[in-house]
C-alpha cells in the first residue's frame, strides 16, 4: 500500500508555531502518513538575504519536530546550485517508493507555481495542499487557470 507523504519545504529561519500548525492540519485533513520537512538551501526564486547557516536551520527543525512521530527531517543530497524543487521531488521519489505525494504550500507560494522550473513535470505528479495566508484573500482559480493555459492540469 502506498504511503501518503507530505512535503513541507521552507527556509525555517526560524521554524515557528505557524509551521507546526500548518503541518498538523495538513497531516490530519490530508490524512497523511508522514510529513517530510525540507529546509531550503539557496532557493533560486528567493531574494538572497542573510540567513542562519543551513546546518543550524536543520537542527532547529529537528528539535521542533521531535515530539511529532509523523514528522521527519529530510536533507536531500547536495546538488550544484541552483537547486530546484523538481530535484528534491525526484530524490524523494527514489528514496520513498511507493508513495502518494502531497506538496504543502502557503497561498503566497502557490501563486508562484506558474514560474517554477520544470513545472510541467512537477505539478501534475502530486497533489497540492494550499494553506491560506491571512490577510491575503485566497483565490486559487486564477492561478489554476494560468497553469491550464500553460498546459498543466492541477
Amino acid at each position: 500500500m502506498k504511503q501518503k507523504r507530505g512535503i513541507l519545504g521552507g527556509t525555517f529561519d526560524p521554524i515557528h508555531q505557524g509551521h507546526l500548525t500548518l503541518a498538523q492540519v495538513a497531516l490530519t485533513q490530508g490524512q497523511l502518513d508522514q510529513i517530510l520537512w525540507i529546509p531550503d538551501g539557496d532557493a533560486p526564486h528567493k531574494a538572497q538575504k542573510r540567513r542562519s547557516p543551513y546546518v543550524d536551520r536543520c537542527s532547529m527543525v529537528e528539535q521542533a519536530i521531535a515530539p511529532y512521530p509523523h514528522f521527519h527531517l529530510e536533507i536531500p543530497p547536495a546538488h550544484p546550485t541552483p537547486h530546484y524543487s523538481i530535484h528534491t521531488f525526484q530524490h524523494l521519489q527514489a528514496t520513498y517508493p511507493p508513495s502518494e505525494w502531497y506538496w504543502i504550500v502557503g497561498f503566497d507560494t502557490f501563486q508562484t507555481l506558474p514560474r517554477w522550473y520544470q513545472r510541467h513535470q512537477l505539478i501534475p505528479a502530486l497533489q497540492w495542499l494550499v494553506a491560506p495566508r491571512p490577510p491575503l484573500p485566497c483565490h486559487l482559480q486564477p492561478i489554476i487557470e494560468q497553469l491550464h493555459d500553460q498546459g498543466i492540469n492541477i
